[in-house]
């Protein structure tokens, strides 16, 4: 750990709301159950898990497109509604139910809009597959093995969590999950040296772009995580990261063996672009030969 700093009562063990990154770890668990074949094909249907309506719309949905952001679902977390939409399903006994009441702006796969939804619906098909409560096969599957014994996963009435937006970790655990993803998935201890976690072809999967967002978009998004190009030196150096609402930041830079933690309470929004500031102007700057 080279440089941490914190403010208004935080530490580096305080508990905080990881909001859309809980949907990359999310992620990490997909291809945990791919790998154990719990999972054949991210073309599947989600139908092929869960109760979806019959003759509904959301029947289409595949978890690539769950896991893409190309669900079609009208549920934009950068919406002015954004907050309304998580709203009006926290007050639901039923989070994965309220979603196939949500209408669909777009046909699955042919637009890109990020929701928090396909998170919460993720986590229930990863629940279906492994017949654990998600926040059962987190712990066993990805922080038991890094040590991280404490967080909290929001869920509703029925048990059922919210993968997308409702996991808390500390700062110091969330580096954790970063210094695994900067060491291929792998674990780093005597007890299992070089024991495969995560994937390593996965890792390269998830950041891969999945979804073309256009000559416009400043980062590409893969399997709900986003890669971005920083300028470095003389070239540039691709910034792998994950991001949520109110200035949530899991950045890998796998390249110059970089791990960064971002979290904050910028509820409205006004200073997301401040830990790439922050990176850009301090961070890399200081990265020696």
């Amino acid at each position: 750990l080279l440089f941490e700093q914190y403010y208004n009562g935080y530490s580096g063990n305080s508990l905080h709301k990881l909001s859309g990154v809980s949907r990359s770890i999310t992620a990490l668990l997909t291809g945990i159950a791919l790998r154990d074949n719990l999972l054949e094909d991210l073309h599947e249907p989600i139908s092929s898990y869960l109760n979806v309506p019959k003759d509904s719309e959301q029947a289409a949905i595949t978890l690539h497109h769950l896991m893409t952001m190309s669900s079609g679902l009208a549920c934009n977390d950068w919406s002015r509604t954004a907050f309304s939409n998580r709203t009006k399903m926290l007050r639901e006994k039923d989070w994965v139910g309220y979603y196939w009441r949500v209408i669909m702006a777009d046909q699955p796969g042919t637009g890109w809009s990020e929701c928090g939804g396909n998170g919460v619906l993720m986590a229930a098909v990863l629940e279906k597959v492994s017949g654990m409560r998600f926040r059962n096969y987190l712990s066993r599957n990805l922080l038991e093995p890094l040590g991280i014994a404490e967080f909290l996963i929001e869920h509703d009435a029925f048990g059922d969590a919210d993968g997308g937006s409702g996991i808390s970790l500390s700062a110091y655990d969330l580096a954790k999950i970063g210094q695994l993803l900067l060491d291929n998935g792998s674990l780093k201890n005597e007890a299992e040296p070089d024991a495969e976690l995560i994937p390593a072809q996965w890792l390269e999967t998830v950041w891969k772009e999945q979804f073309d967002l256009g000559d416009e978009a400043q980062s590409s998004y893969g399997y709900f995580w986003w890669t971005k190009a920083m300028p470095f030196k003389e070239g540039s150096v691709k910034v792998h990261y994950a991001a949520g609402m109110g200035g949530q930041y899991l950045m890998i830079i796998p390249e110059l063996d970089i791990v960064c933690v971002f979290l904050a309470t910028d509820e409205l929004n006004k200073r997301l672009g401040k830990p790439f500031e922050l990176l850009q102007n301090y961070i890399l700057p200081a990265v020696v030969e």
